[in-house]
């Protein structure tokens, strides 16, 4: 294989995990959204309850910005979840 396509092949190979892992922050986005709204809390609830500020949340929230499996667990926690499955993207 010359440089050339392999610069070509490594460049797909990022875009495709790229593309996968925002569509996985945006699930868990969306997951978080709906236990929380399933539960009556603001955003600015959760985000007291767990030491973040409320746009950290909303970013979340909208798969914008990612969180680090510790605070994942955090947030679990407050929303009553366990963590069994992650969810794959399509």
């Amino acid at each position: 294989m010359t440089w050339g396509r392999w610069a070509a092949y490594a460049a797909a190979v990022t875009a495709r995990e790229r593309d996968r892992a925002e569509r996985l922050y945006r699930l868990v986005g969306l997951e978080i959204r709906r236990l929380r709204e399933a539960g009556d809390r603001t955003q600015k609830d959760l985000a007291a309850a767990i030491g973040r500020s409320r746009t950290t949340v909303t970013n979340v929230e909208s798969g914008h910005q990612r969180l680090p499996l510790h605070q994942l667990l955090e947030v679990a926690d407050e929303l009553g979840v366990a963590i069994v499955g992650v969810p794959r993207p399509a």
